[in-house]
């Protein structure tokens, strides 16, 4: 038994070093073109910043092979579709930053819708190809975390979003970050899969973010008035909602943590 988990890890591990690769060379070959259609600066952000990302996510995931379990158990031998899909939506966020930060909002804009749909596909390839593990259920909210996070930060930055709407969201992340850390030090981590209310909070979280990136683009008094009247207020229902939520499962979490410890 365990010499095949052993073999299945070798595989694995083949297979995530031929992905980050690929994605390597990738990144060398798209940063010398804007380095020749753009500028240096540009291209040398691009590739410092993405490949700091990629480098990181490498050694993350050669270190983990243990965590390429199906939820029955199965040990998986490679890199699949799914996992590809989530670990360009980490990848990609470097580089939407590097547009944004440089004036290419049309490219930072392109690059998050990529983002969405990454984020779309990833959940259809698990959920169709029984693609399912340790790894993708939790490295999927971290991918979101990273990207919404970072483009939020950036709007605010830019007078994009107000204040209360930015501390919404730094509310809703930082409650599920340390209310992660204290269940796993209690040993009662509620289990992550995806949620038809979750997605569709995050299709909802995501297409407003798209038009509050497009009214960067192109600023008219119209997208002002949908902005402010529409997307600020929905926007903040769906955080308002997944800080509820959260806060439901952590407590039935440790509610059924204190039912265990009471029966011993």
């Amino acid at each position: 038994m365990n010499s095949s988990i052993d073999k299945a890890g070798k595989k694995l591990r083949k297979s995530v070093l031929l992905f980050m690769t690929c994605a390597l060379l990738v990144l060398l070959v798209v940063s010398v073109l804007t380095g020749r259609l753009v500028g240096r600066r540009v291209a040398l952000d691009l590739f410092i910043y993405t490949a700091f990302v990629v480098g990181g996510f490498s050694i993350f995931v050669y270190s983990r092979p243990d965590l390429f379990r199906r939820p029955s158990g199965q040990v998986v031998s490679k890199f699949e579709l799914a996992n590809i899909l989530t670990a360009l939506r980490i990848f990609l966020v470097p580089p939407v930053l590097v547009f944004l930060s440089h004036g290419m909002n049309v490219w930072g804009f392109a690059l998050y819708a990529l983002i969405l749909l990454t984020d779309v596909g990833d959940g259809c390839a698990a959920r169709k190809l029984g693609q399912e593990t340790r790894f993708g259920l939790m490295l999927d909210p971290f991918a979101d975390i990273a990207s919404t996070m970072a483009i939020f930060t950036w709007l605010w930055l830019k007078g994009g979003v107000p204040g209360w709407l930015y501390l919404l969201l730094v509310l809703r992340y930082s409650e599920f970050f340390f209310g992660m850390v204290y269940l796993s030090t209690k040993r009662c981590l509620p289990e992550l899969h995806a949620t038809i209310a979750g997605k569709t909070a995050g299709v909802v979280q995501g297409l407003g973010i798209l038009i509050l990136v497009l009214q960067r683009i192109m600023p008219s008094p119209f997208y002002s008035d949908v902005v402010g009247m529409v997307i600020f207020p929905i926007l903040a229902l769906a955080f308002i909602s997944t800080i509820v939520s959260q806060t439901v499962i952590g407590v039935r979490a440790a509610g059924s943590d204190k039912l265990k410890a009471g029966g011993r």
